[in-house]
C-alpha cells in the first residue's frame, strides 16, 4: 500500500471520528436545551455542568433539581459499563420526604409476564388496569406500595413511561429509562416526586380542622429532606404532630412536652379503656375522650407525652388526641395525682 493511500485512509478515519464527536456534541447540545426548557417552565434549578467543545463524556452534563409535590427530585444521566459496552440511562431520583417508605421494584412486564404470573410469580396489583397489565411490581409491603402508587402515578407510567423501571430501597426512589431522553422528562419528575411524597400530606386535613394550628411544610435539601410539622397550641404548651412511615403506610405521632416528669407508662387504648395509665392522670373528661382513640398508643416518658395512631386519624379523632394529652398534662397540677 502506498504512502498516499495510508495518508488518505488515516485522514478518513480522523474525519469519521471528528464527525462522530461533532454529532455527539450536537445531540448533547439539543438535549441540554430541552432540559433547560423543562427547568425554566417548572421553576427548577438547572446545572449545565462543564461544556467542553468535544466532551469525552457528552452524556455526563446537565442536572435538573425540581420541587415536585413535597419532594426534591434530581434528573440526570447515568451510565453503566459492562465489559466494553456502556448503556446510558435518563434517571430521576428523590429521597422519601418522611425519611422512609416502602421498598419495591416496578419493571415493564415483557412477553413472559403472563407465564410468570400463572406460575405464581410475585406481583402486586395496584388498581389501574393498564398499569397492572404493563408492569410487574414486587415488594414485601403490598399495602405500603399501594399507598405510594396513586392511580394518577400508575396511569402516567402506563401512558408515558411504559419501559421505565422504578425502584425504592426504603429511603430513595429511582426511575430510569434507557437512553438520553428529551421527551417524558416532566412525567419522570412527576412520578418520582409523587412516590417520594407518600404520606407527606397527612397533616393537611388536620391543620385545616384546627384554625389555631401552624403547619410547617416539608423542606430541606435533596440529601436531607425534612418532613412537615404541625404545631398546636394547648393550655400546657405547644403540641407537635409529625408523620412517619411504618409498614403498611404513613402514621401520625403527637407529642407534648411536660414541665416535669410524670409516672412512666405505655398503653394501647382498647374499647374506650386505657388500662395501665396510673390513677389520677386522667380526669372524667379525659376518660370520655378514650372512645375516640381506638388502637392508639399513649406513652409517658422523659417529661414528654406521646400519642401514636395506626394511620392518619380523622380530624375529630386527632382533636380528641390533642385534648387527651392536654388533660394528662393537667394532672401535674392536680392534688394527690402522684401520692
Amino acid at each position: 500500500m502506498g504512502v498516499a493511500a495510508i495518508v488518505v485512509g488515516t485522514l478518513a478515519v480522523i474525519g469519521l471520528g471528528v464527525g462522530m464527536l461533532s454529532a455527539q456534541h450536537s445531540a448533547a447540545e439539543k438535549r441540554l436545551a430541552a432540559w433547560k426548557a423543562v427547568a425554566v417552565r417548572r421553576g427548577a434549578r438547572f446545572d449545565e455542568g462543564h461544556r467542553a467543545k468535544y466532551a469525552a463524556q457528552p452524556y455526563a452534563h446537565g442536572v435538573i433539581e425540581a420541587r415536585v409535590a413535597q419532594a426534591t427530585v434530581k434528573l440526570d444521566l447515568h451510565s453503566d459499563a459492562l465489559g466494553s459496552s456502556k448503556s446510558v440511562y435518563t434517571r430521576a431520583r428523590a429521597r422519601f420526604v418522611l425519611g422512609a417508605g416502602p421498598r419495591f421494584r416496578a419493571t415493564a412486564a415483557g412477553v413472559l409476564a403472563d407465564v410468570g404470573r400463572s406460575l405464581g410469580f410475585q406481583d402486586v396489583p395496584l388498581g389501574d388496569e393498564a398499569f397492572d397489565h404493563m408492569f410487574i411490581v414486587t415488594g414485601e409491603d403490598p399495602s405500603g406500595i399501594k399507598a405510594a402508587f396513586s392511580l394518577r402515578t400508575q396511569a402516567t407510567l402506563a401512558r408515558s413511561l411504559p419501559v421505565a423501571t422504578v425502584s425504592s430501597d426504603g429511603h430513595e426512589v429511582t426511575l430510569h429509562t434507557l437512553g438520553a431522553r428529551t421527551l417524558g422528562l416532566d412525567e419522570m419528575l412527576d412520578v418520582v416526586g409523587a412516590l417520594a411524597s407518600v404520606g407527606a400530606d397527612g397533616l393537611d386535613a388536620l391543620a385545616a380542622a384546627l384554625p389555631d394550628a401552624t403547619l410547617t411544610p416539608a423542606a430541606g435539601t435533596w440529601e436531607a429532606p425534612t418532613p412537615p410539622l404541625l404545631t398546636i397550641p394547648t393550655t400546657h404548651g405547644n403540641a407537635r404532630a409529625t408523620v412517619y412511615w411504618w409498614r403498611g403506610g404513613p402514621r401520625v405521632s403527637l407529642t407534648l412536652p411536660l414541665p416535669r416528669e410524670l409516672p412512666a407508662f405505655r398503653v394501647v387504648i382498647k374499647d374506650g379503656q386505657a388500662e395501665g395509665v396510673p390513677t389520677g392522670l386522667l380526669s372524667d373528661y379525659g376518660l370520655r375522650l378514650l372512645i375516640e382513640l381506638p388502637g392508639a398508643l399513649v406513652e409517658s416518658r422523659a417529661q414528654q407525652l406521646e400519642l401514636r395512631w395506626l394511620g392518619i386519624p380523622e380530624p375529630t379523632a386527632f382533636t380528641s388526641g390533642v385534648n387527651l394529652l392536654a388533660d394528662i398534662a393537667s394532672s401535674v397540677h392536680r392534688t394527690g395525682a402522684f401520692r
